[in-house]
């Protein structure tokens, strides 16, 4: 089974990679839908978060809000440092458990698509690592647009994540997202025919 982890900064194209890989037949765990899975109410990762950042980042239902908790931690660097030592271990072996299933299965090809899969130190899991990249300005655009947040908000959580030139550096595959969507796809079908076909 060939595992490829899918990272990249936030608007640079993860998901729409991963819709496209899983469009090509890859079987796709999301980190983000993991973790979040991690601290439902009443959960070890929700008991660890209202210890760690009280119940101002709860919800009227009592679940955590992802928007309150992400305000939180994004204008404060030890936040999300604290924040990230919760989610990290406990997102990493539920992912481990779901690629056991899926090399149980007998699936060719899984891809984990997970922002910080660098920062969290998981690149052993897997056989390559795939990153997206695109402008800081293109990522403010895209990420403008499908949000709530202005672009001084995403340009300070560009800033807070690891840069792209760090990225690059482990990568296996390097997907440029500056054109359009079909440019993306023919990059994307491209390195799948090469680097996953071609196997």
């Amino acid at each position: 089974m060939l595992v490829i982890g899918l990272t990249g900064g936030i608007g640079t194209g993860k998901s729409e990679v991963s819709k496209l890989l899983g469009a090509l037949g890859a079987k796709i765990i999301d980190a983000d839908d993991v973790a979040h899975e991690t601290y439902k109410y009443g959960k070890d990762g929700w008991c660890a978060i209202i210890d760690a950042f009280g119940k101002d980042v709860l919800s009227k239902d009592g679940e955590v809000d992802r928007g309150k908790l992400a305000d939180l931690v994004f204008n404060h660097r030890q936040a999300l440092t604290r924040l990230n030592e919760i989610v990290h271990p406990i997102t990493l072996s539920a992912v481990e458990e779901r690629l056991h299933g899926f090399r149980r299965d007998g699936a060719p090809v899984v891809v984990v698509e997970a922002p910080l899969l660098i920062e969290a130190g998981w690149g052993s899991l897997f056989d390559e690592i795939w990153v997206t990249t695109a402008s800081d300005d293109q990522a403010v655009i895209r990420v403008a647009e499908r949000s709530r947040l202005d672009s001084v908000a995403v340009r300070a959580r560009i800033s807070a994540q690891m840069s792209q030139d760090e990225r690059r550096g482990y990568a296996h595959v390097i997907i440029d997202n500056n054109g359009t969507l079909d440019d993306l796809k023919q990059r994307v079908n491209e390195f799948w025919r090469v680097r996953v076909v071609a196997l």
